[in-house]
């Protein structure tokens, strides 16, 4: 009983510790993205970023020993979620940092829970509750305000 106990805390303390990380590091891409483009163009920033996770995906792939069986539709359907995904999306979002500043380029992003559950009910056809409702306008009324004070 106290080994499974023990075994429990440390997965979710690993959990946690993660989870953090990942939000430390995806923080700070805002700060050293605005410093960046002082002296790399957004879109530029964007396509070196994109080449870089491409070529350090496919290096820990061969290294697995994965061999990727993707027929042409599957990586036609890739390419295009990920442009839309990640290289419209990614690149609007660097040219609201460097436009604006760090602080406002966040608290921005973080109103992407509210469009979540827009595109879920648009696209999947998922209920909107009076609850999400609820959440949704204080999520957009929170970060509006919050972006309006930092100007």
């Amino acid at each position: 009983m106290i080994q499974a106990y023990n075994s429990i805390m440390k997965k979710n303390t690993v959990g946690i510790i993660s989870g953090l990380t990942a939000t430390s590091i995806w923080g700070a891409m805002y700060v050293i993205s605005k410093v960046v483009m002082e002296v790399i163009p957004p879109f530029s920033l964007l396509t070196s970023r994109l080449i870089l996770g491409s070529l350090s995906l496919l290096a820990i792939a061969f290294f697995q020993g994965k061999k990727l069986n993707i027929n042409k539709k599957t990586f036609v359907q890739i390419l295009g979620v990920g442009f839309i995904g990640y290289g419209i999306s990614l690149g609007f979002q660097f040219v609201g940092t460097h436009l604006s500043t760090a602080a406002n380029g966040s608290l921005v992003t973080s109103a992407t829970p509210a469009f979540v559950l827009i595109f879920a009910a648009l696209i999947l056809k998922e209920k909107i509750t009076n609850k999400h409702l609820i959440a949704l306008s204080e999520r957009l009324k929170t970060t509006s305000r919050k972006c309006s004070i930092l100007k």
